[in-house]
């Protein structure tokens, strides 16, 4: 099997072999994996069926099958509006789509819109990535920016899945830290409400899974808000097994 390809290639390949695998028993499946050469591909394959077969809908198991922008996908475009927010500036850009900063005009709230990128949006997965935003919207904690909510984006071809954020004026952490003259016990109070926001979630049956400076940002008040909740694993209360226990859990 080939183990270099574009990325388009990668996806086509690895959504085939996750539809072939799926519903193959223990011992056939392990069969299968062993003859799939490359060795992350592999894994990632592997991965994907023990979300499936565990029944964790997770935004970052919709992400590793290719269900989003990748580099031989077409641009995600700036639509005007976006799910009745008037849309006022591009955030940033990157491999899962675009972030937005917008408003809504009922409230003059200022929102941040991350619109996923192009895929295969079935209703499998839709469904799959409207419940995962439900359970993320659970997660009220002033050291988390807040989600709010989700829709898809029917004003280009093809459709895009969105969700709406808390928008945060700031820095990332390592930026904060490093422009304010804050001392030791500043940082260590900052430590520990991050450490807070990350045990409200664990209470809420949320890993963030990417928790680093970059995903945690500090504003000009001082207030730090991990972000970036979108590559989360949601543990449902029926899944207390060895998938979900602290052991783990990452570094967080």
């Amino acid at each position: 099997m080939v183990t270099s390809m574009d990325a388009a290639t990668r996806f086509t390949l690895l959504d085939a072999l996750f539809a072939e695998a799926r519903d193959l028993p223990d011992d056939a499946l392990r069969g299968f994996l062993s003859d799939v050469q490359d060795p992350s591909l592999r894994a990632e394959l592997n991965e994907l069926i023990l979300q499936d077969r565990a029944g964790t809908p997770t935004i970052r198991a919709l992400l590793d099958i290719g269900i989003v922008l990748d580099e031989a996908s077409e641009p995600t475009p700036i639509p005007e509006t976006i799910g009745g927010y008037a849309v006022l500036s591009l955030v940033g850009h990157g491999a899962s789509g675009i972030v937005l900063r917008a408003q809504q005009p009922e409230t003059d709230r200022i929102v941040a819109v991350k619109v996923l990128g192009s895929g295969v949006w079935n209703p499998t997965a839709l469904s799959r990535f409207r419940r995962e935003v439900r359970l993320l919207g659970r997660l009220e904690h002033p050291y988390i920016a807040r989600v709010y909510g989700a829709g898809t984006d029917n004003s280009h071809a093809p459709a895009r899945p969105y969700f709406v954020m808390e928008f945060v004026d700031g820095v990332p952490l390592t930026t904060w830290v490093r422009t304010n003259d804050i001392g030791v016990k500043g940082i260590l109070r900052l430590f520990v409400h991050i450490a807070e926001g990350v045990a409200h979630a664990h209470a809420c049956g949320v890993i963030h899974r990417d928790l680093k400076p970059g995903n945690v940002l500090v504003t000009t008040g001082g207030q730090p808000k991990i972000v970036d909740f979108g590559v989360a694993r949601v543990v449902d209360d029926e899944l207390h097994s060895s998938r979900a226990t602290m052991q783990s859990m990452p570094g967080e």
